[in-house]
């Protein structure tokens, strides 16, 4: 990972970006919490940090992503982005892991398709895909299974909504953020917090690969991951 040259210590910069991707914490929160550790960075600066460090976190955690189970369970929640509700699709496992996640400006079937297939390319092709009652996500696996799958072997697809509780409940970890933060400013700064948040939910699920000898713990693998 690009370690950032700044007047602060790298250690400094990670933490902060671990105690605001992790916990229910404001940008002044975190401030706060520094300022108690005799550490004075404003706000606005950490701010800066999630935006430039938020996805290059997530591109170094995707190198190490263990596999998933080919069961998979779609949803989306609204997100709201300077007065404007956006849409956040979300896959997780029959076991509560992570699959994908992608931010679109609709919820339509282009974007339930454009997610899928983000989702495919870094996890593998599902064998079994559980949604809701929603349209557009039930059109993108239908649109799938017939231009990008064989026909001898369709991704099965259920429509049970209280089976999707698993991948609703796993919404609460961005809907704690979103509430402390009230909106999100832009749309590339909720993409860099959303990066960060769902990032570091998957290092603390234990979803990390890299060094599993040595990061045994999920606090290891974050610093593992940030130090390379």
């Amino acid at each position: 990972m690009t370690r950032p040259r700044m007047r602060f210590q790298q250690e400094v910069i990670w933490r902060c970006l671990l105690y605001y991707f992790k916990y229910p914490l404001s940008l002044r929160d975190v401030a706060d919490l520094m300022a108690d550790r005799g550490v004075s960075v404003h706000n606005s600066t950490i701010h800066r940090w999630v935006v430039k460090f938020g996805p290059e976190l997530e591109k170094e955690f995707r190198k190490h992503k263990k596999p998933v189970c080919t069961t998979w369970f779609l949803d989306e929640t609204y997100i709201k982005i300077h007065g404007e509700y956006k849409y956040l699709f979300r896959a997780v496992d029959k076991h509560g892991q992570t699959i994908d996640f992608v931010l679109r400006a609709k919820r339509d079937r282009k974007a339930a398709m454009a997610f899928l297939k983000k989702a495919i390319k870094g996890s593998g092709s599902p064998k079994a895909i559980n949604v809701d009652q929603s349209k557009s996500n039930i059109g993108a696996i239908q649109q799938l299974n017939k231009y990008n799958r064989p026909k001898s072997n369709p991704i099965k697809m259920t429509k049970d909504k209280y089976r999707n509780n698993i991948v609703e409940q796993d919404h609460r970890c961005i809907k704690r953020k979103q509430k402390i933060s009230m909106s999100f400013r832009s749309l590339k700064s909720a993409k860099a917090i959303i990066a960060g948040v769902e990032i570091v939910h998957m290092i603390f699920k234990g979803q990390s690969g890299c060094l599993p000898l040595i990061n045994t713990t999920p606090e290891s693998q974050f610093w593992g991951l940030v130090t390379i």
